[in-house]
């Protein structure tokens, strides 16, 4: 509380993957136990929390660019910096005057220590001096501490996952992200999320159970399951678990309208969980199976398992068991050493398999990683074009994908507005997006939407029936 007796305001900014979502809410509903109140990140409070990602350069940025913001905007408030850049490299998040560094359990906790210790009643005088660590390392530099852990598995019984910084909260629940394991054990030379969340480790499976009880309880409809690399879930567990047995389980629970998993590794899709989505009316169908590079060649040189023939098998088998299944991938451009022929390679192996939505990422030199090291770096003016070239691709494909809904009557999970136009929007169980006109008594509503039209991947339509 401040001197008026007015709970101090905490804002949070979430940069990143639906894992670091799912970590935001935990920090959310642990500040709001904790008697604070939460605000926009634009808007003035007590402390400001950034949650970094460090997959690119532009995340790295962006973690600094939002932490300079913070101080801008209110020079007395309590700046804190968590997540994969704090962990890779605290030195750059310190660099920053006033940001405190903070990974690990007993953040909410460690803040209330620092507005605690601040002149002043309300910390209105603030801290000036210099980024402080509070990592677990006695001191904030990136090239000779090892990594940190920053788990944030949940310790109250309750974290709904927040939106994306600049995504306006829904007044009604709809879909929660659901994290089940964290770290990965795969070392792709490109990637340095394994040194920012360690090792593999999964959440038991009565764990991940009851908080789903909760949340469908709670209100929410859809349940998306998330982590590092969910794959691997249950490997680390005595006894063993697989993913297939905690979807099945948590597809089971009454009341849920819909169950996702999101990203998982293409050599890592087992049949029984192929059967799963296509024969469960709960499980979504829909897989997002990053291919990275349609190229063997660098494939190899990005040590990640597998061919580009194994990953076509395996996408058939998808759809010869669900025709309708949505399947969205990532690529990235301009690894080092890519050449024009290998990223044609690329081009035309997506347009083979025919995505219904793909994320496009420029290559961006991580630390610690192998790629770094790498010659032949891709200049940036190349990797901007072939970025576009696949970009223009997958907006073709997304729009096609989307067009062979036109005339038919697709299950829609209402989300909320559409901007400002009047209409309302949500997705279908492939990963459409849909829009059309409504009132707010169908938020958070499953709804039968005839789909009139397509337009740059997004259905156009009218509810004609509604489940509730």
């Amino acid at each position: 509380m401040t001197e008026d007796g007015s709970p101090r305001r905490v804002a949070l900014y979430t940069l990143g993957c639906k894992t670091n979502q799912y970590d935001s809410g935990r920090l959310a509903e642990e500040f709001e136990a904790s008697g604070f109140r939460l605000v926009p990140f634009g808007e003035p409070a007590d402390v400001y929390v950034i949650n970094t990602c460090t997959v690119t350069a532009e995340a790295d940025r962006e973690a600094r660019s939002a932490a300079r913001r913070a101080r801008a905007r209110r020079p007395g408030a309590v700046v804190v910096a968590t997540g994969c850049y704090v962990a890779v490299d605290p030195a750059a998040m310190a660099a920053i005057p006033g940001v405190r560094l903070l990974n690990g359990s007993g953040l909410v906790r460690r803040v209330e220590e620092l507005l605690a210790a601040r002149p002043g009643a309300d910390g209105a005088r603030g801290d000036r001096g210099v980024g402080v660590c509070e990592c677990g390392s006695k001191e904030a530099t990136g090239t000779s501490t090892p990594p940190y852990s920053h788990t944030l598995m949940p310790t109250h019984p309750h974290a709904p996952a927040l939106p994306h910084p600049h995504t306006p909260t829904l007044p009604t629940r709809t879909r929660q992200v659901l994290k089940i394991q964290e770290g990965c054990n795969y070392r792709c030379a490109y990637c340095v999320v394994p040194r920012a969340r360690g090792k593999a480790r999964s959440r038991p499976l009565d764990e991940v159970l009851a908080e789903s009880r909760r949340r469908v309880e709670s209100g929410f409809r859809e349940l998306v399951l998330t982590g590092t690399c969910i794959g691997s879930y249950g490997q680390d567990l005595r006894p063993r678990a697989r993913l297939v047995e905690c979807a099945g389980a948590i597809a089971a629970i009454p009341g849920l309208a819909r169950l996702r998993i999101s990203s998982i590794e293409p050599w890592e899709v087992e049949e029984d969980l192929i059967e799963l989505a296509a024969n469960h009316p709960v499980v979504c169908r829909h897989f997002h199976l990053p291919v990275q590079s349609g190229d063997d060649g660098v494939r190899r040189r990005m040590r990640r398992p597998g061919s580009g023939e194994q990953f076509a098998a395996l996408v058939a088998s998808i759809r010869e068991a669900m025709p309708d299944a949505g399947i969205t991938t990532d690529v990235i451009v301009g690894t080092p050493g890519e050449t024009e022929a290998e990223f044609a390679r690329t081009l035309d192996f997506c347009r083979e398999i025919a995505f219904s939505r793909m994320h496009v990422f420029r290559y961006s030199p991580r630390p610690f990683t192998p790629a770094a090291a790498q010659p032949d770096r891709v200049p940036r003016p190349v990797q901007d074009a072939r970025s576009r070239a696949l970009i223009r691709l997958g907006e073709e494909m997304a729009d096609a994908f989307a067009r062979r809904w036109v005339g038919s009557v697709v299950p829609v999970l209402v989300e909320g507005p559409h901007g400002r136009d009047g209409l309302l929007e949500g997705l279908t169980g492939s990963y459409i997006r849909a829009r059309f006109p409504g009132d707010a008594a169908l938020h958070g509503r499953m709804v039968g939407v005839e789909a009139l039209d397509a337009r740059a991947g997004c259905l156009i339509g009218r509810v004609v029936n509604g489940d509730e």
